[in-house]
């Protein structure tokens, strides 16, 4: 575990080419990357963090106080857009603009806050709780998902096929993740439609999504990390060492993957230790390797042996996909998994070597 332990994390952006995170909680905002975390408070007297964001070396916060600060540096200057502000809900920096959705209200500022415009809000009657997007495709939260081409001037509602809740928003360059209370739902054409991709996920309250390429990992309010390596088709989970099921947000640093829980502080994980695995017994499109579980049933110790290929990796994941053990194994043809804490019950073990994923119904007594 890294990072402030003592108040809630609420969320996370990325500087220096991922080698710097920015985290904002309920007691200021930190930085850390190094393995450990320094708060850089000054002039902020607004300590309650709601949104962060960050482009090049300015970074930009809205606080639940309805103030917006931006930082160049170590200190911090108000740059709020009005101030009648009761709370900021999002804050979002896309290709050199900065915006800002608040109750009732979307602002955008062109020159790093100095100066404010309020184009229409997308539903006056609703908060802005999301941004995001790529220029000239502006996504906002507002009682449903809704797109703006010209940086708020019309805004138009994509939210046919989503359904009522939506929590968070992550855009890529072709594609826009909607995270849910009913899970994730992709769309490839700017929100004319929208496909749920959920297989596997049970925990369906998704509060964040991060991205890199083919790879998705999300946050969910109740059932931890789920990870896809195939944009969504798939999904497992990935709660190994986590101290909670309740995560915040979570983002992509460099080469590794942070989380952000409610009251266990932030954790880390290199995303070097995601592996994809099909939610099926075995993987057909890979070659046929022996593999054998002894003993099985077992009261916790067995031994996995591979006949023809090492074993890089095994985890462990009851009938729900919740994963219960991930062991690395230094390329081995066979090794010894000690289970003392799991629950009896039936598992599944899948076993992943040089060439292959092979997945073993485990009893445990």
């Amino acid at each position: 575990m890294s990072g402030p332990s003592t108040t809630p994390v609420t969320c996370f952006c990325i500087a220096d080419g991922g080698s710097t995170i920015i985290a904002g909680t309920h007691s200021g905002v930190f930085v850390g990357g190094s393995g450990s975390w320094i708060p850089v408070n000054r002039n902020l007297t607004s300590p309650l963090v709601a949104a962060i964001a960050t482009n090049g070396t300015d970074i930009f916060i809205g606080t639940v106080d309805g103030a917006v600060y931006s930082s160049a540096s170590s200190n911090w200057n108000t740059i709020t857009p009005n101030s009648g502000i009761s709370e900021i809900s999002s804050v979002a920096a896309i290709q050199g603009n900065l915006y800002v959705g608040t109750d009732g209200a979307f602002w955008k500022s062109s020159d790093k806050g100095a100066h404010w415009t309020q184009p229409v809000a997308p539903d006056p009657t609703g908060t802005v709780t999301g941004i995001a997007g790529i220029e000239p495709n502006v996504f906002a939260i507002d009682n449903g998902v809704y797109l703006t081409h010209d940086d708020g001037t019309t805004w138009a509602n994509v939210s046919t096929g989503l359904p009522t809740n939506v929590l968070t928003l992550t855009a890529t360059s072709t594609q826009i993740f909607a995270g849910t209370n009913d899970g994730v739902y992709l769309s490839t054409n700017n929100g004319t439609s929208w496909t749920p991709i959920n297989n596997g996920m049970t925990g369906l309250s998704v509060t964040s999504v991060a991205t890199e390429g083919v790879n998705l990992y999300a946050a969910t309010q109740a059932n931890g990390v789920y990870f896809s390596g195939d944009n969504g088709a798939d999904w497992q989970t990935a709660n190994t060492a986590l101290p909670t099921m309740k995560i915040n947000t979570l983002a992509i640093a460099g080469l590794t993957l942070i989380v952000a829980t409610d009251a266990d502080g932030v954790w880390q994980r290199p995303l070097s230790q995601f592996v994809a695995v099909k939610n099926s017994v075995s993987d057909p499109t890979q070659p046929s390797v022996e593999v054998s579980l002894s003993p099985n049933p077992t009261h916790g110790m067995i031994t996995v042996r591979s006949g023809k290929e090492n074993i890089s990796r095994i985890l462990v994941r009851n009938l729900l996909g919740r994963e219960v053990a991930d062991v690395f194994v230094s390329n081995l043809p066979d090794c010894t998994l000690d289970l003392p804490k799991v629950p009896a019950g039936l598992y599944l073990a899948t076993v992943i070597t040089s060439n292959s994923v092979v997945s073993k119904k485990l009893i445990l007594q």
